[in-house]
């Protein structure tokens, strides 16, 4: 099971950053057509990320270099399972560390569509 890309035109929006009142972490909504669900959920399954999440964290890579990282809740990954999900939510963490990159994010993915998603 190797790395996939998987391009930003699967991708039909991105959120604002929003922050959590009960933990201060920020995170990120991304929303995808239908195809880009089809398409991520089964790089998901391909990558292993749905039997062990902590082993293939999903990654954006911005020219080769990777502008964020995290692997996907256990009960993400069993939903994806049984079917695509068109809604994902990333959260980038507290402060403004977490503020600053789920910012970094939403932008780099509305500013082009050249930019992937790859899982390791």
């Amino acid at each position: 099971m190797g790395s996939k890309i998987i391009g930003t035109e699967g991708i039909q929006s991105a959120s604002d950053p929003q922050q959590y009142f009960t933990d201060g972490s920020w995170s990120i909504t991304f929303t995808f057509n239908d195809e880009g669900a089809i398409a991520f959920r089964q790089a998901i399954i391909d990558s292993g990320a749905t039997e062990n999440p902590d082993e293939h964290p999903v990654s954006i890579v911005l020219d080769n270099k990777t502008i964020a990282a995290q692997p996907l809740s256990q009960e993400f990954a069993n939903k994806l399972k049984q079917r695509a999900g068109k809604i994902v939510m990333v959260s980038t963490g507290s402060g403004i560390d977490g503020q600053v990159q789920a910012s970094n994010i939403v932008n780099t993915i509305r500013a082009s569509r050249g930019n992937s998603w790859k899982l390791f």
